[in-house]
């Protein structure tokens, strides 16, 4: 079971997870609940108010987005020594050893001196990390070496580079593996219905983040037929907006202009951010979705700019 709980705020969303944690306790006393966000000092935060709550804030569990789909993967494997050797540093590490090898590369420049090539190693790098988790189809046809015709100059040399990375990683970690490979077994394992419920924690509750990417997103909406997901999500806007987003030949500020929503840079920066639950989430029929947003009473600058976002009215510089 998947529900995404949308509010303008964090309190509220809190209040829904400690009704849901007090209706229906977990069964072994000694289970933690298990809470999904990258930042610390919200957990923190978080103790207080179930403090304030209950007296007590015991039995929590914060795990940081990359750790938790990394338990996941462990559970649902049966891997306990399952290990990302795929990090920033090997990846870095290994492009600066396919360096040395003069003749692999077409165009690599062979005068450049050690520390451009750990600039181009760290850079690409980088782009690597970011293929796995953002484009793991792009990886899992690389390396099941499918014949698919590459045109662009740019993504051919990186096939070839990535493949040699895999290739030496895999010869002092015969076992290796990373996002993108583990992405599409957990994927095939659902489909055939080979995932063992019982090592699998009861629920867990997911605060929306930046680091939440589409891939965990997608892992997390399959993995909900096993266990009970929580989907806390903080907007200012009640409204979707990108109900708007339908023609491709109107750009998404004019048909706001044409709807009369917002004409504010920080709304526009906040479209760019929702962008990725509004279409893996939002827009999913199979979620059950609840609005618990509250209007601002207090009267001053900051709530009337808040209640502004909330119900979708034009920002007028006039107005402030």
């Amino acid at each position: 079971m998947f529900i995404v709980y949308k509010s303008n705020s964090l309190n509220r969303l809190l209040l829904k997870a400690y009704h849901i944690i007090q209706k229906k306790p977990l069964s072994n006393i000694f289970e933690k609940e298990i809470f999904v966000h990258d930042n610390k000092i919200l957990f923190q935060y978080l103790n207080i108010f179930f403090a304030e709550k209950t007296g007590i804030s015991a039995n929590f569990k914060l795990y940081h987005p990359n750790y938790f789909i990394w338990k996941l993967f462990k559970i649902i494997l049966s891997k306990k020594k399952l290990k990302n050797t795929f990090t920033h540093a090997m990846i870095a590490w290994e492009i600066m050893k396919i360096l040395d090898n003069k003749n692999f590369l077409e165009y690599y420049n062979e005068k450049l001196d050690n520390i451009q090539k750990f600039k181009f190693s760290f850079l690409m790098a980088n782009i690597f990390e970011q293929y796995i988790v953002y484009r793991p189809n792009w990886i899992n046809e690389w390396e099941k070496e499918q014949n698919i015709s590459i045109t662009d100059p740019m993504a051919k040399w990186q096939k070839k580079l990535w493949m040699k990375i895999t290739s030496n990683i895999k010869k002092i970690y015969p076992f290796s593996c990373h996002f993108a490979k583990l992405f599409y077994s957990i994927q095939a394992l659902i489909q055939e219905k080979k995932i063992k419920k019982k090592y699998l924690p009861n629920r867990c509750f997911i605060i929306s983040d930046l680091t939440l990417n589409p891939s965990y997103i997608k892992i997390l909406k399959k993995i909900s037929t096993y266990i009970n997901i929580y989907f806390l999500y903080i907007t200012p806007c009640k409204n979707n907006i990108f109900y708007l987003i339908k023609d491709n030949k109107v750009s998404l500020h004019e048909k706001i202009e044409k709807k009369n929503m917002f004409h504010n840079s920080l709304i526009m920066l906040w479209i760019q951010y929702e962008k990725i639950y509004s279409l893996y989430i939002i827009q999913s029929k199979k979620i059950k979705k609840i609005n618990c947003f509250k209007k601002n009473k207090n009267d001053n600058l900051l709530n009337n700019i808040k209640n502004d976002f909330l119900e979708g009215n034009k920002l007028k510089k006039k107005d402030y």
